[in-house]
C-alpha cells in the first residue's frame, strides 16, 4: 500500500509549528549548555591565575630563604627584601594584570620569623582585583 493512501496526499513532511518547537527545544538546550560552558572558562581562567600567584609568592619566599647569611638582619635591611616594596621585578616579567608583590613581617627581632606575601592582581575577564597572600615562618642558621 503506498504512503499516500496511509497518511494521505499531503500528510508528509512537518509543519511549520513542528520545526519552531524543534527548534524552541533545541535552542532551551543549548543555551544552558553554552552558559555552563563560558562559566567553565572562567573558572578555568581565575585557577590559573591563582596559580600563577601562588608561585609567584612562593618563588619570592625561596628567594628570601637563599640570603647568605640567613640571619634576619640581612632579609629586612632596605636593599633586599623590605616591607611595603613591590617585588615582582624579582621574579621576572609580570605574568598577572597589575601584578604586585608585597612581604611584610610580623616582629623583624622575632624568632622565627613570621613572613608573608601577598600577591595582588586583576583579573583579565571579570575585572576585579584580587589577592593572595602565602605566611610562613623562618629561622636564622
Amino acid at each position: 500500500m503506498p504512503i499516500s493512501k496511509l497518511f494521505g496526499k499531503y500528510k508528509s513532511g512537518f509543519t511549520l509549528v513542528e520545526l519552531m518547537i524543534s527548534t524552541a527545544v533545541m535552542v532551551g538546550v543549548a543555551v544552558p549548555t553554552l552558559m555552563l560552558f563560558l562559566n567553565y572558562l572562567i573558572l578555568m581562567d581565575i585557577n590559573k591565575n591563582t596559580t600563577i600567584a601562588i608561585n609567584d609568592a612562593s618563588c619570592i619566599l625561596e628567594s628570601i630563604r637563599d640570603v647568605d647569611p640567613f640571619m634576619f638582619d640581612n632579609i629586612t635591611k632596605p636593599g633586599n627584601y623590605p616591607q611595603g616594596q613591590d617585588l615582582s621585578s624579582r621574579i621576572g616579567p609580570k605574568k598577572l594584570r597589575n601584578e604586585a608583590i608585597y612581604v611584610t613581617y610580623q616582629n623583624p627581632s622575632a624568632d622565627p620569623l613570621t613572613i608573608t606575601v601577598t600577591v595582588n592582581w586583576q583579573d583579565e575577564v571579570r575585572i576585579r582585583n584580587r589577592t593572595l597572600s602565602l605566611a610562613t615562618m623562618m629561622t636564622q642558621r
